[in-house]
């Protein structure tokens, strides 16, 4: 049977994005999405804020640069890969992220204070 490795989220920037250029040339942008869910729990209302690691190469890159600022509300698709590594503290850590295949800028910003900020990466 064959496997789909595909997602969309829609959500808010939770800061710039920031970008590299590779050793080969090419441009990556590294973007961190945040998005919500929110339920009822008896009689007051919850939310939970989700982070997501979002990485776009080349074309996509070249979209987000200029374009895409924190608060800005962001379409993405793509599919999820996951990497592992020991860190400086000789401890393993792993990541999973979006690896982009379409992103649009929907929408320009919030005011002030009115995105959380990013948490540090595990």
């Amino acid at each position: 049977m064959p496997s789909f490795n595909r997602v969309t989220l829609m959500g808010r920037l939770g800061g710039d994005p920031e970008l590299r250029t590779t050793p080969q040339g090419a441009l990556v942008a590294h973007l961190r999405l945040t998005t919500n869910h929110r339920w009822k729990d008896g009689d007051d209302w919850v939310e939970e804020t989700y982070w997501h690691a979002v990485v776009a190469y080349d074309n996509l890159a070249y979209l987000v640069r200029g374009r895409a600022v924190r608060g800005d509300l962001v379409p993405v698709e793509g599919r999820l890969r996951g990497s592992t590594w020991t860190g400086e503290d000789g401890k393993p850590k792993s990541r999973t992220e979006v690896v982009a295949q379409t992103i649009q800028v929907v929408g320009h910003g919030r005011p002030a204070g009115d995105t959380p900020e990013c948490p540090e990466d595990p």
